[in-house]
């Protein structure tokens, strides 16, 4: 028989935080390394069943309470610390903003659907930033108690059916939520990564490990596979990347090497030469919990993840994690053991606690949050993906007067400057009215296509053409003076698919040539109606500077900016298209932020300690209201 505590399960823990660590590092040789939390998934799918099984067996009976209590025992200690830790060191340096963010992100956290939470937030296009979510890696922890939730009744069920066959109950499990994991990446890929039921499946291959009844291999045999299982979860994570559907059947590969290691390491005695991964792998449940809000930390003070800093933050988490497991883990394990109120002292009551302090500060007024910085720049986003026009809040400029002189339309880049359009409206008299539409350029008479990679298909977005029409038919019929454009250029043709309308003809090397007939398109329908077009250039992409970085750091002048020649050399082949179609059109307006933002060296993320942007592609509303307001200051109004 193998030893009750198979001690190489302990490397592979080690190894799957690793995975994720070097992931969220921006390691480019580990982009798959997200599969550590499918091996976690595995690993929990395999104790948690075998123990089950054998507290069954042994005593012919199973108690739901001393289980949740061992549940308890050993994940809320560190996971409390983590919490209570992250209230204290964030309400020093995050904005109001974040902080309220901050705060809903704790309540989801301890109420354990933390995944729930994140899966509808980055639904939304303008949500969440991770780089200033200091709890977004909770969602797998948050998935893992749901499954500890539900498994205990389901294999109770199990013992009291007519026929306990385990491996048909776990088949039929693996089978139904890979059917419906692989119907979830298709159509919805975000909750498919997120959510339980498409992950049952993994929970249930480490299960399945548990059952199969322990044969003596030979080691040579033995340290083979596990070697071999190693290599595989290796090759998948160098080989799987964000682009990959996940998780459907590409994360068999981790899983079923996962599986493969679990089992024929029961066969290897612990090894000395081991005893440092060993040890990792104790702490790699507070290695999980201390990594990603040290790298938030950093982020948020724009501090680069170069190698060196890779490093610090890798032996940190390690001395972080070994502290909280000696101290915490270990004390509170042995104070248990004494105590008949695990579920009430180490779960409810803090839970309590963490609930009430958090409610209490997301319901304080806004004026009274945030210590370090009471001020910041809120994140304002107006009329946007509207269909039903006309609207209110679309209007902007000097809303008193009559008629519409300005009509905004782009992409949720060009919504992203609606406040600097406002400032010239207001300074020219003028009145404006905002129809922007994410992802839509503004293209005429062209259709596009976006690469789905769950699907490996190209997909036609039915919307593009029919926004774009609508918007030319508005332009026709209103005859403005001015109509604004802009998008996220270059992007557009870099992401994207385009055809001519109705073509068809899907080929990627004519996609840029199409864009820009679209482009032409607008521009010339625009002029035949007599108004005046005006492009305004898209303003730089925040290069390894968090968006409040100015509000955070003592030296801001260095620290919150980037290199200039980094957005010269984006933009490149999007300016010399402009320089043409402001030869080949007399009547074209260009703007250009960049002397707003940039000086001759770097782009900054502020203007006058103001922060711009609202993440690192779109301005914020306030933030293009101050660029605006700068622009008066040495620019003449191009709309005078």
């Amino acid at each position: 028989m193998p030893h009750s505590y198979n001690h190489q399960i302990d490397i592979l823990r080690a190894l799957s935080v690793f995975l994720v660590i070097f992931n969220h590092l921006n390691i480019n040789l580990f982009q798959g390394g997200f599969i550590g939390v499918d091996i976690f998934l595995v690993i929990s799918g395999y104790l948690i069943t075998k123990n089950i099984i054998k507290e069954q067996n042994e005593t012919s009976s199973f108690s739901v309470k001393n289980f949740y209590e061992k549940r308890i025992i050993r994940l809320a200690p560190a996971f409390f610390t983590l919490i209570w830790s992250s209230l204290l060191v964030f309400s020093l340096i995050f904005t109001q903003d974040e902080w309220s963010q901050f705060l809903k992100s704790v309540i989801s956290s301890t109420t354990l659907n933390s995944n729930i939470y994140f899966a509808t937030q980055l639904n939304d296009y303008f949500s969440i930033n991770a780089y200033s979510t200091p709890l977004l890696h909770i969602w797998s922890l948050s998935l893992e108690e749901q499954f500890y939730l539900i498994w205990p009744f389901v294999l109770i069920f199990i013992f009291k059916s007519k026929t306990r066959n385990y491996f048909l109950y776990f088949s039929i499990f693996i089978v139904s939520s890979l059917l419906f994991s692989e119907y979830l990446t298709k159509n919805h890929p975000i909750l498919a990564y997120y959510l339980l039921p498409s992950r049952i499946f993994e929970f249930c291959i480490g299960a399945i490990v548990a059952l199969i009844p322990y044969y003596k291999v030979n080691k040579k045999y033995s340290y083979f596979a596990v070697l071999f299982s190693i290599f595989s979860i290796l090759t998948a994570s160098f080989v799987i990347d964000k682009q990959t559907k996940f998780p459907t059947y590409n994360a068999l590969l981790p899983c079923i090497s996962a599986a493969i290691f679990i089992y024929f390491s029961q066969n290897i005695q612990k090894l000395k030469i081991a005893t440092p991964f060993y040890y990792l792998g104790r702490i790699s449940y507070p290695m999980y919990l201390w990594h990603w809000p040290i790298i938030v930390y950093l982020s948020l003070y724009s501090i680069k993840l170069v190698p060196i800093v890779g490093l610090g933050i890798i032996t940190f988490t390690i001395a972080l994690s070994a502290i909280t497991h000696e101290f915490i883990e270990k004390k509170v394990k042995l104070i248990s053991f004494k105590s008949n109120d695990n579920i009430k002292k180490l779960f409810i009551l803090p839970l309590s606690i963490t609930l009430a302090i958090s409610l209490f500060l997301l319901n304080k007024p806004e004026e009274d949050i945030g210590q370090e910085i009471p001020n910041s720049t809120i994140n304002t986003i107006k009329c946007v993906d509207q269909l039903q026009h006309p609207l209110e809040e679309c209007m902007f400029g000097r809303l008193n007067n009559e008629n519409i002189d300005i009509l905004l339309v782009g992409d949720s880049h060009a919504n992203s400057l609606s406040g600097f359009v406002d400032i010239l409206a207001k300074d020219a008299n003028m009145k404006g009215y905002e129809v922007t539409h994410s992802s839509t350029a503004f293209l005429l008479n062209t259709d596009r296509y976006s690469f789905n990679h769950a699907t490996q298909k190209y997909e036609f977005i039915e919307s593009f053409n029919y926004l774009n029409t609508f918007k030319k038919e508005l332009i026709e019929k209103n005859q403005f003076k001015f109509v604004v454009i802009s998008g996220y250029f270059p992007e557009n043709w870099l992401r994207n698919i385009y055809t001519t309308h109705k073509s068809n003809d899907i080929q990627p090397k004519k996609s840029l040539e199409n864009f820009k007939i679209g482009f032409e398109n607008s521009i010339q329908s625009i002029i035949n109606t007599g108004a005046t077009p005006i492009i305004i250039n898209d303003t730089p992409l925040l290069s390894n500077v968090d968006t409040n970085c100015n509000l955070r750091n003592i030296n801001p002048e260095e620290d919150c900016s980037f290199d200039k020649q980094v957005h010269i050399q984006h933009f490149k082949d999007w300016e010399s298209e402009l320089s043409n179609l402001k030869k080949r059109y007399s009547k074209l307006i260009i703007i250009d932020l960049n002397n707003i933002i940039c000086n001759s060296k770097k782009c900054y993320s502020y203007i006058n300690k103001t922060p711009i942007y609202r993440d690192n592609q779109h301005l914020s509303y306030e933030g293009s209201t101050k660029i605006g307001i700068e622009y008066l200051k040495i620019n003449k109004n191009p709309l005078k």
